[in-house]
């Protein structure tokens, strides 16, 4: 498994976390 895989699905979790809230 790469590590950088790991890095954008967290990346991407956060954003899409942090898409209402920044919306707002």
């Amino acid at each position: 498994m790469r590590p950088m895989r790991t890095f954008w699905a967290s990346r991407a979790s956060l954003q899409r976390a942090s898409s209402p809230l920044v919306s707002r």
